[in-house]
């Protein structure tokens, strides 16, 4: 640091200090109660030094200290602090006892006080920490509490819930209560359409259909109610025109969302014309190329239409782009062995078992891949750990029983 910059930084220091003497007791508590926010709040959030809790009892220091508490994961020390709290009514405050009584395993206490605050995005998330972990009854319980909090916002979280439970006549039940109640509500499409995946997945086509269209009267730029009712029509019917038809409306819906060229490209693909379908699966590829399953169709549908030296372009940007993913690599060994590659179609294959050694469709296409080169001891290791990894696997077991005769 230049010499006059320190000097500069010096005398600011020394007129701060000179000011804090001088100044009324009352602003001069206001200016360290702010200065040990600040100190506090930037520990809480980035893992610093915890401050001492300040002197005259700084309205934020248990709080704070609390939260410094449960970062640490010292859940005796939060509740300590929040019981020096003399005011426990605010929000805040309860948030953060109720962030205590999660982390202490007492989810359903931290649920009633999140509701009565009303922090009902933490109630979500931690009902996607509870299905993520299997514990379907508690994620049921912490969407039921913020549903019940905001009836109008959740009821498309509580009902794609109780939709993927097969609980499809409680899900049915609480969107068209809502349908009924929320009569200009913003959310009407998406419980429409919601509504018509459940009856297009009992088979009621004619329901399914009438509730796409009632979202599509509800708000006609729904690109996703016009490719629902596209694949309605198609599953229906099988009448590809009529589905592309729908879908090229999701497109003019939204010409910047990959989701309607994608459909388009994916009814192509079907009819067995993939050519029709390159240009759809470029466009939907272009328009989110973070979105590795679009780069990697269009790749797929190049090497398959024999244009191998531009399906390379797209897997490698792919892997670029996902790097730690095994993917790329496991298609990418699948096109170069297509194309008569095997040797790369091994070093891609091998590249993707090291960065997923628990996927048994890596070391079956492996295995396959070695006893068609005559590599049999490779063959029948890579079969064996895709036996190990799932024991009821049929094409690892056929492997290791065929391999295993050869010895």
């Amino acid at each position: 640091m230049p010499s006059r910059t320190r000097l500069i930084l010096s005398i600011l220091i020394f007129l701060l200090a000179a000011l804090l003497l001088v100044l009324p007791t009352g602003v001069r508590a206001a200016l360290e109660h702010n200065l040990w926010s600040q100190v506090a709040a930037k520990a809480a959030f980035s893992g610093d030094a915890t401050p001492e809790p300040h002197p005259n009892a700084h309205p934020h220091a248990y709080q704070w200290l609390a939260r410094l508490a449960l970062l640490k994961g010292d859940i005796g020390a939060a509740f300590s602090w929040l019981s020096q709290l003399g005011d426990r009514r605010d929000p805040y405050t309860l948030n953060t006892l109720a962030q205590t009584y999660y982390q202490d395993g007492k989810q359903l206490a931290a649920f009633e006080l999140w509701g009565e605050i009303g922090f009902t995005s933490q109630l979500v998330t931690a009902g996607k920490a509870a299905l993520d972990a299997g514990d379907l009854d508690l994620a049921a319980q912490a969407y039921w509490a913020a549903y019940e909090v905001d009836p109008e916002g959740y009821t498309h979280i509580l009902a794609s819930f109780l939709r993927q439970q097969d609980y499809n006549q409680e899900a049915h039940a609480l969107l068209e209560d809502a349908l009924d109640t929320y009569i200009l509500s913003g959310h009407r499409a998406e419980w429409w359409r919601l509504l018509g995946d459940i009856r297009r997945d009992q088979g009621e086509s004619q329901g399914a259909e009438a509730a796409y269209r009632s979202a599509l009267a509800d708000d006609p730029t729904d690109f996703n109610a016009w490719i629902s009712l596209g694949w309605l029509v198609y599953e229906d019917t099988g009448n590809a025109e009529a589905a592309i038809a729908y879908f090229k409306e999701a497109v003019r819906a939204a010409p910047k969302r990959s989701d309607g060229y994608q459909a388009v490209g994916q009814i192509w693909v079907r009819e067995e014309q993939p050519l029709q379908a390159l240009e759809w699966y470029q466009k939907a590829s272009e328009l989110n190329p973070s979105r590795m399953s679009l780069v990697l169709n269009y790749a797929n549908l190049l090497s398959s239409t024999d244009q191998f030296e531009l399906a390379l372009v797209e897997y490698e940007m792919a892997i670029e782009r996902h790097p730690d993913s095994w993917w790329p690599y496991y298609h990418l060994a699948l096109a170069f062995w297509q194309h008569d590659d095997p040797d790369q179609a091994i070093q891609a294959i091998e590249k993707a078992s090291l960065l997923n050694p628990n996927d048994v469709r890596i070391f079956n296409r492996a295995g396959w891949m070695y006893e068609e080169l005559g590599r049999l001891d490779d063959a029948l290791a890579a079969f064996q750990h895709a036996l190990r990894l799932r024991p009821n696997d049929s094409t690892a077991q056929r492997g290791v029983e065929r391999l295993a005769g050869e010895e």
